[in-house]
């Protein structure tokens, strides 16, 4: 074979090993591409998995049992989008619904006590909640700020901090915001969460420990939340 011959040959056997070359790096570039997408379908799903795997309704469950486990995924997948401003306190939907732990839309006009009012929150360092968050201080005599504005019907969360050895708490006058109070022990804070009124108008809040006419309201523990 001529010399010529020889150096066509080797360019083609060249060639030939880079294409084979090419080839491969595209078949392991598809591989792990692969291999990612379906790593990050599974970390996209996983919470919707574990809810699939946690709620599996048993066969030879009646139709009452079926709805309430049904209604318990409902409410865990609503719950885990929702927005909760200090442990303990009600979740904010993505809606912006205030709910409960059993998903009922929480009211404002029923007893503190009822299932359906806003329930405070579990102590919490008042420098780790967000700018949000309306924060109150109040001592025997005053709150501080005693005076804060907010919008007609959105979800909103007040922190109440004392700063005393007395307890404190928050409610107000109107009884359509009845369900609202918020106790706190001293030196402790406390976040509750619920909706502005649809009215516009100034709300009076108070202090009640100790009553109106000889407790906390008579020595100055008096503000005002604006609705706009």
């Amino acid at each position: 074979m001529d010399k010529k011959k020889k150096i066509i040959l080797g360019a083609l056997l060249l060639l030939i090993l880079i294409i084979l070359i090419i080839i491969l790096a595209a078949s392991l570039n598809k591989k792990r591409g692969d291999e990612l997408g379906a790593e990050t379908f599974l970390e996209e799903n996983n919470t919707e998995a574990e809810l699939e795997e946690e709620f599996i309704i048993p066969e030879d469950i009646d139709e009452i049992g079926r709805d309430l486990l049904l209604r318990e995924r409902e409410v865990k997948k609503i719950i885990s989008e929702s927005e909760i401003v200090a442990p303990g306190a009600n979740p904010i939907t993505k809606e912006g619904e205030i709910i409960n732990t059993e998903g009922d839309v929480v009211m404002n006009a029923v007893g503190p006590s009822d299932s359906l009012a806003p329930t405070a929150s579990d102590p919490i360092n008042p420098n780790t909640l967000s700018e949000n968050v309306i924060k109150l201080e109040v001592i025997l005599g005053s709150f501080s700020p005693n005076e804060f504005r907010v919008k007609a019907g959105e979800a909103i969360s007040i922190a109440l901090t004392a700063n005393d050895e007395f307890i404190h708490a928050l409610t107000f006058i109107d009884p359509n915001l009845s369900a609202i109070n918020l106790t706190v022990s001293p030196s402790e804070t406390r976040v509750i969460t619920f909706k502005a009124p649809m009215t516009p108008g100034e709300y009076i809040f108070k202090c009640p420990v100790g009553g109106d006419k000889v407790g906390h309201v008579v020595r100055g523990e008096i503000g005002k939340m604006i609705v706009e």
